[in-house]
């Protein structure tokens, strides 16, 4: 038998610290093992994403500690917050429900949608399994089409994506690749006749700061209008299509400046776009009602598709169908 861990000999070590030790024989090596598995996801998914921008704040202060030759702990904790996993017995790392929110839509957006986004961009790209029609719109834009043509064609209703099992590497390469090459020469692609319109329109609207400043309050839900996420908030108004735009301003107490502010706050402004995300979704100064996850994520992905990929409902459950473990909401 042996005993492997990071436990102290000390009341703190073997009593109240969150400490890693496993015993070991030949008879429960399978089950130890899979215990220290959980434990290492619970202490893994306690951690912060690194990001860009968190990794450039803690470098910077980590320069600046050196050259003033001060304690480090306090001022990068200031600069790049604090993550440590929960203990058994310090109330004090519980997380607020502001921190909780902000960490699982890093998660989403940085851990699980853009990088099963980019692969599927990848693989159509370099493949060169692109459809003419498109050619003009980027190729995060085409990504959009071929996972919206996926989703309806071979995915409606919510039994055959929920369903499918997940997927490994090679596996879902193939899946992508078959269903590309089908998706270059069908000739029900599902692209609406007015697909490259909208998607001019909702850039001319938010392209710059500037240009949604000037945008009158018809020309901004005529943008809004124009994506997918955005009318898929029919289902909350009575009275289909004709009395969105309606319902969004009676909502949102006719607020054109508050409107403005935030959707140039959430494409426009600075630091990392999953906290301005936060900030549209959880800030009450800035939330707007019939305005959610996917309708931030396909604006912005429309406009800047380095920030975050254009995604909406259909893509998320398009790529769940191929095998990738993304949440289909």
């Amino acid at each position: 038998m042996a005993l492997i861990g990071s436990s102290n000999l000390t009341d703190g070590g073997l009593r109240s610290n969150r400490e890693a030790t496993i015993r070991l024989n030949r008879e429960n090596d399978v089950d130890d093992i899979e215990e220290l598995r959980k434990l290492f996801q619970e202490l893994w998914n306690s951690a912060q994403v690194l990001t860009a921008e968190t990794l450039k704040r803690f470098t910077d202060e980590y320069h600046r500690v050196k050259i003033m030759g001060s304690s480090a702990d306090s001022l990068i904790e200031n600069a790049v917050g604090i993550a440590e996993p929960m203990n058994i017995s310090v109330a004090s790392l519980k997380k607020s429900a502001e921190r909780n929110f902000l960490d699982r839509l890093r998660r989403q957006i940085y851990e699980r949608y853009q990088p099963a986004f980019n692969e599927v961009a990848k693989l159509l790209t370099d493949n060169q399994l692109r459809r003419a029609a498109l050619a003009e719109v980027g190729v995060a834009s085409e990504t959009n089409r071929f996972l919206n043509w996926v989703r309806v064609t071979f995915a409606p209703g919510e039994d055959a994506w929920e369903a499918t099992p997940l997927r490994g590497a090679d596996e879902r390469r193939s899946e992508i690749l078959r269903l590309g090459r089908e998706w270059t020469i069908t000739g029900d692609d599902k692209i609406p006749e007015d697909y490259t319109a909208w998607l001019l329109q909702v850039r001319r609207v938010f392209d710059t700061a500037p240009a949604i400043e000037e945008a009158s309050k018809d020309l901004l839900i005529d943008g809004l209008m124009s994506t997918h996420a955005f009318n898929e908030q029919l289902r909350f108004v009575k009275g289909g299509k004709a009395n969105l735009a309606d319902a969004f301003w009676t909502e949102n107490n006719d607020d054109v400046r508050k409107v403005k502010r935030t959707l140039t706050h959430l494409v426009h402004g600075g630091g990392e776009f999953c906290e301005r995300l936060h900030d549209v979704l959880y800030d009450h100064t800035r939330k707007l009602r019939y305005f959610g996850k996917f309708c931030a994520l396909e604006l912005c992905g429309t406009v800047r598709p380095d920030h975050c990929p254009p995604m909406n409902g259909r893509m998320a459950k398009a790529l769940r169908y191929l095998g990738f473990d993304v949440p289909g909401y």
